[in-house]
């Protein structure tokens, strides 16, 4: 009766059709004990045991579980209207962490769902160069909790300690995309000892990347960048 259940639900249950596959597959890794998880097959006993590891496994798929996915609430990026948002500076969010405040930057550098995307030997420079430049900064460097891309592309995130502005930190990110745009020589960190990618690097792009930005969007910025559009 146990392995008819298991056979129905690893098959046809009621979950979705990712879930249901990766049942499937974990049923068949308790059947032969091919998985780390599960116990080689040397008796009866072994698949009774593997059986067992199959329920807490499964538990990850269960209706209870979905029921809690479904109801999980969006993240504050997906909730901004990406047709209408345009290249800029943006408060992303602001966490509050006891007494601290933790403020996230969208640096918005092209305009989503227009623009082509940045490709990510670009992005990658863009990222060893801007942490590096921030890290770096005589005011800033105590403050900066993180930079680095969006996983879309078309931007990057920087994370300041400190409950901040878009319009506060218009010099600095002018000075970070400046920095880039005029950079010469090795590019920090592009080796096989500091990076996990190092070959994936385009200095030329960052910086046609970076001069565009400072030039298109931070010169001048408006207050319709600096607020994410309603």
């Amino acid at each position: 009766m146990i392995i008819y259940y298991l056979q129905r639900r690893a098959a046809c249950g009621s979950v979705g059709t990712g879930r249901r596959a990766r049942l499937r597959i974990l049923w068949q890794q308790c059947r032969v004990g091919s998985s780390p998880i599960f116990r080689r097959r040397e008796g009866p006993q072994d698949f009774v045991i593997n059986v067992l590891r199959f329920f807490v496994y499964a538990e990850d798929y269960s209706p209870f579980v979905r029921q809690k996915e479904e109801k999980m609430e969006k993240i504050a990026s997906f909730t901004v209207d990406h047709i209408k948002l345009q290249p800029g500076i943006y408060v992303s969010r602001k966490d509050h962490i006891g007494t601290e405040t933790v403020t996230t930057f969208d640096l918005r550098m092209t305009s989503p769902n227009e623009e082509p995307v940045m490709n990510t030997a670009e992005v990658h420079t863009i990222e060893h160069l801007g942490a590096t430049f921030l890290r770096n900064h005589p005011v800033y460097k105590e403050r900066v909790l993180y930079f680095g891309p969006m996983g879309c592309r078309t931007g990057f995130y920087l994370l300041l300690s400190g409950d901040c502005s878009s319009e506060q930190i218009v010099p600095l990110i002018t000075e970070l995309f400046e920095f880039i745009r005029d950079f010469e020589g090795e590019v920090p960190g592009a080796a096989a000892k500091d990076c996990g990618n190092y070959l994936d690097m385009n200095l030329t792009m960052a910086k046609f990347l970076a001069k565009k930005y400072v030039e298109q969007v931070l010169y001048g910025i408006q207050e319709d960048r600096l607020v994410y559009p309603e």
